[in-house]
């Protein structure tokens, strides 16, 4: 059976989709053992469409540039949410009333495959931008030779990450503050000016269809450009 389009493709009713969504999660992600900083990252995507959307919608400021930025800001969001949406899918805390509460679709009915604990850690490669604002980020895993795929099993990786000062670099996965979840490389981090010259740092782990993680990566860094 196909799954269905839980995401709207207007803006206005994503708009207000979004804030349904983000009410519930607000509600559950701690019972369900969710990073915060991974809701916020999510949020934070959602709060800049908004603003690009109510400025769009100003007569003073109804141009071809403002809808533009606009259409971006929702690219952004929908790539974003829709990873979180599929992290929640497998996670084991949600019950079948939280994915009507959150109005995404449930895990596939039927036996899943019981994959094996990934016993791999990725490997990345760090690209940056000319301009202050960004860093993508590629992976891959240590043993498939620089193929994009994921370890057999993998449903993504598990990214820790911050942000410090030259000299100040974490030697432990356990001081990182940051995290998130990508399900396909590259993963994007921005940065604003006030960042620039900072160093970011990262490691990463895979995800298997249960939820079971493999070891840590090397904490790799990077200079902010």
């Amino acid at each position: 059976m196909s799954r269905r389009r839980y995401l709207p493709r207007n803006i206005v009713k994503l708009i207000e989709w979004a804030t349904r969504f983000f009410a519930y999660l607000n509600l559950n992600y701690t019972r369900w053992k969710v990073d915060e900083s991974l809701v916020s990252e999510v949020a934070a995507k959602f709060t800049a469409m908004q603003a690009a959307y109510n400025t769009y919608s100003k007569p003073e400021t109804r141009s071809t540039m403002y809808h533009d930025a606009m259409m971006e800001k929702k690219k952004i969001f929908v790539a974003a949410v829709q990873t979180l949406a599929q992290y929640l899918a497998h996670n084991p805390y949600l019950e079948p009333q939280d994915f009507d509460g959150l109005d995404i679709n449930r895990p596939n009915p039927g036996p899943h495959p019981k994959h094996p604990r990934i016993i791999t850690s990725p490997k990345t490669r760090f690209e940056v931008g000319e301009e202050h604002g960004w860093v993508r980020m590629h992976f891959w895993d240590e043993m498939s030779d620089g193929s994009k795929a994921k370890p057999f099993g993998s449903q993504g990786a598990e990214i820790k990450w911050m942000v410090c000062k030259p000299g100040e670099v974490p030697k432990l996965v356990e001081e990182m503050t940051g995290t998130t979840f990508s399900t396909r490389t590259p993963y994007l981090f921005e940065f604003t000016d006030r960042e620039s010259a900072l160093i970011l740092c990262v490691t990463l782990r895979w995800e298997n269809t249960r939820g079971e993680k493999g070891p840590w990566s090397h904490i790799e860094t990077v200079v902010i450009p």
